[in-house]
């Protein structure tokens, strides 16, 4: 009983996430540790604490923090949209709020940060423009200053992180006269120095995906798996109503669900793991193979986030 009452919440749990369009704090919480464990923050975004989802897809599919690809396909540029947050449209107000939309090689795990990365995609003054279930799509109002150029790393240099990013674009927002005109070719720059001087910031959404050329010929570091009791923790912390529901429905240190029936164990399941569940669309595990980021599939990784959630484990 216990099994079939634990599955149905499992199922039902998925399906609420994946029918809406709001970013949950776990969601949030998801991408930052996903960012995290890959030595993107800090090493090369000091800080990043998203207020919305960026969604990514090259052709049909959507993609995960940390998926691998083939560089044939993701050549063209990719479609963005932009999931918020609950509190997102009182920060952003649709109507008068710019953006920066940029893609930047970090190169690959370990790398130094603190030299130039390869800038492979920058456009100003991007709009939001309403979609469908509350996301939005984004309106390329001027030419882009770097149109997008696929990822092309050199053989044998390890598995790539190409970070997409979604930056807040404030009135006060000046160009540097080398990045201010249109069709400037794919070039370097210090990522950091050009958000610091231009005044761009903060970094509302972001994502990333890996791309490999042949078979490492380098030492790539490790990398280690996120932790559902890391997301849970990180949620809980972001807002007060997670924490009494979490001690109201679930153990807060994470303990196993109540074996008392089968309503015990849904009402856990549902409690604890409908946020866990939510992070069907963003919180996907990573782990160093060989070099290369190893990726469990979204949907998967929300029901198993759902599960760890329910019976006390991590993954």
């Amino acid at each position: 009983m216990f099994a079939k009452s634990f599955t149905a919440a499992l199922v039902v749990a998925s399906i609420s996430a994946m029918a809406q369009n709001t970013a949950s704090e776990m969601q949030l919480a998801g991408v930052k540790a996903n960012f995290q464990q890959a030595q993107l923050v800090p090493q090369f975004l000091p800080t990043f604490n998203p207020s919305a989802l960026l969604n990514v897809s090259f052709g049909s599919d959507n993609i995960e923090p940390g998926t691998p690809l083939a560089a044939t396909a993701v050549s063209s540029a990719p479609t963005l949209t932009v999931i918020p947050a609950s509190n997102f449209s009182s920060a952003y107000p649709e109507a008068t709020t710019m953006f920066t939309v940029a893609m930047v090689d970090a190169d690959i795990v370990g790398t130094d940060e603190s030299g130039n990365q390869t800038r492979h995609w920058l456009a100003n003054n991007v709009a939001l423009t309403s979609g469908e279930d509350g996301a939005f799509g984004l309106n390329y109002t001027t030419d882009p200053i770097t149109n997008y150029a696929g990822p092309g790393p050199a053989e044998g240099s390890g598995a790539h992180r190409y970070v997409l990013l979604f930056i807040d674009q404030p009135s006060t927002f000046t160009a540097p006269a080398y990045l201010s005109q249109p069709n400037t070719p794919l070039g370097t720059f210090n990522f950091q120095n050009y958000l610091s001087s231009t005044g761009l910031g903060p970094i509302v959404a972001a994502n990333y995906i890996t791309v490999e050329n042949g078979v490492a010929t380098v030492t790539v570091a490790s990398t280690s798996a996120v932790q559902s009791s890391t997301l849970v923790a990180a949620a809980a912390a972001s807002t007060s109503g997670a924490s009494s529901a979490m001690s109201s429905g679930a153990s807060s240190s994470m303990g196993s669900a109540s074996h008392s029936g089968s309503s015990s164990a849904t009402k856990a399941a549902s409690s604890a793991g409908s946020a866990a569940s939510s992070a069907v669309a963003s919180a996907s595990v990573t782990a160093a193979k060989s070099g290369a980021s190893a990726l469990m599939p979204a949907g998967l990784a929300g029901l198993v986030g759902v599960g760890a959630l329910a019976v006390g484990l991590v993954f």
